[in-house]
């Protein structure tokens, strides 16, 4: 009976600990379902960028089993992060696991009081008992432990997924690049040209107060223009690696997920061939500073022909 007594107060125990647990939960609830949706967005415009390839293409069957497979992994992706979510929602953590420890209280009182009292008014029920005592000492433990093991399951579930909603916390990424994605453009020589560099936010948040600082070698040289969006400097903050380069600082209030912006700098090229690589660094205020490298190659146009 002293088996029974503790697993008693444990169920009670456990209780009031899967409340607890779900006060922690509340708060992570909603950066989740930002995460979860915003993931199983991408992964459902993959399945689509993958239909089209395939409508495209003169011969659709090569790639069925292509979008077979990516609709495998979206449909397991999304029954993973149902399941996660089901774990941090108040019914799954706290109405399941209660539940399962309620029913295994009350197996433990018939165990315990019920049945044994009800079992000395009937001679043939007493004699069943006392021959199999072993068994029912054995079945009084087993029937309360199976709920009581099955909500404590529950309780885990939602305690891994607090942890990991607490280490993938949504934040901003970035990618950089030329414009149409390109990581490296070539200008001709000599020339008065335009140079667009796009800021994209790959991430699962909105980036705020994000900074963009352009390094470019001096053989570039940089028009500054009045209207310009950015501001131009010449010298770079880190002077001992980079003496006397341009300095181009663009900032924004906030750069929206899935969104990108752009910078044009007017550039003047130098009349002969070079690759010239830009150092290229993002700050935001939620993540570390982050660096890029872009490629620009100058190329002097052939001069024509003379006339025959």
């Amino acid at each position: 009976m002293e088996n029974l007594d503790f697993l008693i107060n444990l169920s009670l125990a456990l209780i009031a600990v899967d409340i607890s647990i779900y006060a922690i939960a509340i708060p992570l609830l909603q950066s989740e379902l930002k995460l979860n949706f915003i993931f199983l967005e991408r992964k459902l415009e993959e399945v689509k960028a993958e239909l089209k390839k395939i409508n495209e293409n003169p011969n659709p069957r090569e790639g069925i089993k292509s979008i077979k497979q990516k609709i495998k992994e979206y449909e397991l992706e999304e029954k993973k992060y149902a399941s996660m979510l089901l774990s941090l929602r108040f019914k799954g953590a706290v109405i399941y696991p209660c539940i399962c420890f309620f029913i295994s209280i009350l197996f433990l009182l018939l165990f315990q009081n019920i049945l044994p009292s009800y079992i000395t008014n009937f001679n043939f029920l007493t004699n069943i008992i006392i021959t199999n005592v072993n068994l029912y000492i054995i079945l009084s433990l087993i029937i309360p432990l199976i709920p009581l093991c099955y909500g404590m399951y529950k309780m885990f579930c939602t305690l891994n997924t607090i942890d990991f909603a607490s280490t993938n916390i949504p934040l901003p990424d970035f990618d950089i690049s030329f414009f149409g994605d390109l990581k490296k453009v070539t200008l001709e020589g000599g020339t008065i040209q335009e140079l667009t560099i796009e800021i994209s936010n790959i991430g699962y948040d909105v980036g705020e107060l994000v900074q963009l600082f352009i390094n470019i070698p001096p053989e570039l040289r940089v028009i500054e223009s009045e209207d310009a969006d950015y501001s131009v400097f010449k010298g770079s903050p880190l002077d001992k690696e980079y003496p006397n380069w341009w300095m181009v600082s663009y900032s924004t209030d906030y750069i929206h997920i899935d969104s990108t912006e752009n910078i044009t700098i007017l550039i003047e090229t130098p009349p002969s061939n070079n690759v010239f690589k830009i150092p290229i660094w993002v700050a935001e205020r939620k993540i570390n500073q982050k660096e890029f490298h872009l490629d620009i190659e100058i190329k002097i146009k052939d001069s024509a022909p003379p006339p025959q």
